[in-house]
């Protein structure tokens, strides 16, 4: 189904019992327990809908947007991808709702009353935690966005890789693949990569990201107990959606290197980009199903579109260099399924 919330309604209205910072990362996140003693990953708002990311910042020293988080969440439904664990929006009162009730006594210290009279505050992290990057109510409400938090590792362990086309995160330097047009004929012969569907997988990635503008997958996680034969979660997504102007075309080069992808893909790819199931309106139709709608303003859902064309564009070029047999795996053979029938409204 495309546009219907499978996200239960009591998400984003439970009460709170605890909120503590989360440790690891560089910007602030909070986990937030609720009154049933269920968790979620609460990522407040640092930019408006209308702020683009400032042309000379560096990939590894963006924002973490909250809107990202919740648009990744449906984008990667619409796909029919289905990696992403469930996101919503909602409006939390700093005072009442994360104040009051936290225990973390680091967290507590940095609240604070603006010269405007607004709550402020800005925890601790590795960047943006600073009075002068507070994140501040009015006076105070602020947005954010709330994941679901996946099963407790003693339940499910779950593997960390890095990706093979992982950048640099450097200010000079370059990553292999970057340099190296033939990166992926080795990639290839790299377990896990040379067998299964780990390869198709990292392309269906790669392809989600390029239609965000996400630069930062660089490492992604899979569930232990299916060794190779499992998929990939699509973590972390708050640094999709910075740029609506700027099409970041390295983020394809695995799947032009590659010339690989899902036949399954690649058909719900061509379906979205026909007019009557045109991949910006299933969007914005399914993100005003949030708490926070508008999600995302409309730049931002007419890149999509063009970026989606531009990904099929690689593919053909694929296609016409290689053949269709040697670019497109058809996976629905093995699982007996037809993803290339319309999208449900």
């Amino acid at each position: 189904i495309c546009c219907s919330s499978y996200f239960p309604d009591k998400f984003s209205v439970t009460l709170f019992l605890s909120v503590a910072m989360k440790s690891g990362g560089t910007q602030l996140k909070l986990i937030m327990t609720f009154q049933n003693y269920g968790q979620a990953l609460f990522k407040p708002m640092k930019q408006t809908r209308e702020q683009e990311t400032p042309p000379d910042f560096f990939y590894f020293s963006d924002f973490e947007r909250h809107n990202a988080e919740i648009a990744a969440y449906h984008l990667d439904r619409i796909l029919d991808f289905r990696r992403v664990p469930p996101v919503t929006g909602r409006l939390v009162n700093m005072t009442k709702e994360i104040r009051d009730v936290t225990r973390d006594k680091k967290l507590w210290r940095t609240f604070f009353i603006s010269p405007a009279n607004n709550i402020c505050f800005y925890g601790e992290c590795s960047y943006y935690c600073s009075t002068e990057h507070a994140l501040c109510g009015k006076p105070d409400q602020i947005e954010g966005s709330l994941a679901a938090f996946l099963p407790d590792l003693a339940l499910a362990k779950r593997r960390t890789w890095r990706n093979p086309w992982r950048r640099s995160y450097h200010k000079r330097k370059k990553a292999e693949w970057e340099v190296d047009p033939d990166y992926c004929e080795e990639v290839k012969q790299t377990p896990p990569y040379d067998s299964g569907t780990r390869l198709l997988d990292i392309m269906d990635m790669t392809i989600f990201d390029f239609l965000m503008g996400n630069m930062d997958r660089h490492h992604y996680e899979t569930f232990e107990k299916f060794g190779n034969e499992t998929f990939i979660i699509h973590l972390d997504n708050g640094r999709g959606f910075g740029k609506h102007s700027h099409d970041e075309l390295s983020i394809l080069v695995p799947l032009s290197q590659c010339c690989r992808v899902k036949r399954s893909t690649h058909l719900r790819l061509q379906l979205l980009a026909k007019e009557e199931f045109r991949l910006s309106a299933l969007m914005e139709e399914s993100l005003q199903t949030d708490t926070l709608s508008p999600i995302l303003i409309r730049p931002h859902l007419e890149a999509m579109d063009r970026r989606l064309h531009l990904v099929l564009q690689v593919l053909a070029d694929c296609i016409e260099k290689e053949g269709y047999s040697n670019v497109v795996e058809d996976d629905l053979l093995v699982e007996g399924l037809n993803t290339g029938t319309a999208p449900q409204r």
